[in-house]
């Protein structure tokens, strides 16, 4: 936006809005934006903390594998678990 563009609107917005109103819808702004940047600080100083913290320990976001053991006697499909009669026939 140029010069004379921003001009012109404050020019119009004090047409509309009159010098005391504008006065406060200046403030406001002012106090929206200020809490947006703030809000925005915030946020990077979180997503950098957090950042941080999983690169210092990486092996312990990393789930542990399941022994040679969990992995046989864990059935992982309906085909692969024990029938009926070999189970009759363990138990026996």
């Amino acid at each position: 936006m140029g010069s004379l563009e921003i001009l012109a609107i404050l020019i119009i917005a004090l047409i509309v809005l009159g010098p005391d109103r504008m006065i406060k819808s200046a403030r406001r702004i002012g106090e929206g934006l200020r809490e947006l940047k703030r809000a925005m600080w915030k946020a990077e100083q979180y997503l950098e903390e957090d950042s941080f913290s999983s690169l210092s320990n990486p092996i312990s976001n990393v789930r542990e594998t399941p022994s040679s053991s969990e992995i046989k006697d864990t059935p992982t499909s309906v085909d692969d678990s024990p029938s009926d009669e070999t189970q009759k026939h363990t138990s026996d």
